[in-house]
């Protein structure tokens, strides 16, 4: 991994396009990398929790290529579709 993404991202997904994507909970973003491991591409920020209803930070995640869309599950069970 490379400094940008933190010492140690909290889930990483294999994309089906060989690129790998890091979540990477210090920075409330989820990271593209390339199988090099270099970072490359947007980084996508996540949203943060509604505070009234907060549903707890990020655990793991799904992602999809073809539509460029992250299924982020948190640890109070919510799921949100980025």
């Amino acid at each position: 991994m490379t400094r940008s993404v933190g010492p140690h991202p909290a889930h990483v997904e294999a994309g089906p396009g060989g690129d790998f994507y890091a979540l990477d909970q210090h920075r409330d973003r989820i990271v593209r990398l390339s199988s090099a491991g270099k970072v490359f591409g947007r980084r996508n920020p996540i949203p943060a929790p509604n505070p009234s209803g907060n549903p707890g930070i990020m655990q793991d995640f799904r992602v999809c290529e073809a539509t460029s869309e992250f299924v982020v599950l948190r640890r109070a069970g919510a799921l949100d579709m980025l």
